[in-house]
């Protein structure tokens, strides 16, 4: 599925991101969030998720002007529908669906049996599967094979997200951070 134009990469997408009008008040949010102390009190909680929500909508003004485009390989049994960008390199493999608009970034793996729905962006080097997400971003270098779905979240940079025998109910809000390792 290769769409003529000039469609956008991930980066692209975040520098998109960056540009927007929303920037200066979510980068203005983030510097506030991140000087918090580890110790904060509660209602430093709702800033994290307030500034979720607003690096949410961002995502999703950004998205809904997503060419599509295809430079990875799809499996057979792959299905894919509305918007999506595919980078170079990556893998859709059988029994995964993609509902876009998504945008996913070079060398990533996603499936078997995988579901990314609306308003996801995914870095590149990122392997997905056995797992379903939407309305999420996920930085580059992270692995999420959990079994649950993923909503409403911002995965870090080289996050693990990986499946346990605990049974938690479905639809986890996450904001996990570089380099951590999260088991669901």
């Amino acid at each position: 599925m290769t769409v003529p134009g000039s469609p956008l990469s991930f980066s692209q997408v975040s520098n998109s991101f960056v540009k927007h009008p929303v920037s200066a008040r979510l980068l203005k949010a983030s510097e506030e969030v991140i000087a918090q102390p580890s110790e904060s009190p509660p209602c430093q909680l709702s800033h994290a998720h307030q500034f979720l929500s607003w690096l949410a909508r961002a995502n999703q003004l950004v998205l809904n002007d997503l060419e599509p485009y295809n430079r990875g390989t799809m499996e057979d049994a792959a299905t894919i529908t509305n918007s999506v960008g595919i980078g170079e390199g990556t893998i859709i493999h059988r029994h995964t669906t993609i509902r876009g608009p998504v945008v996913i970034g070079d060398r990533c793996e996603i499936g078997p049996n995988a579901y990314i729905g609306p308003y996801t962006s995914i870095g590149d080097h990122v392997t997905l599967l056995n797992t379903e997400i939407e309305n999420s971003i996920i930085m580059n270098g992270a692995r999420i094979d959990c079994g649950k779905k993923i909503t409403d979240s911002l995965i870090g940079k080289d996050v693990e997200i990986l499946d346990s025998a605990q049974r938690l109910p479905e639809g986890h809000r996450l904001i996990v951070g570089d380099s951590s390792k999260v088991t669901l």
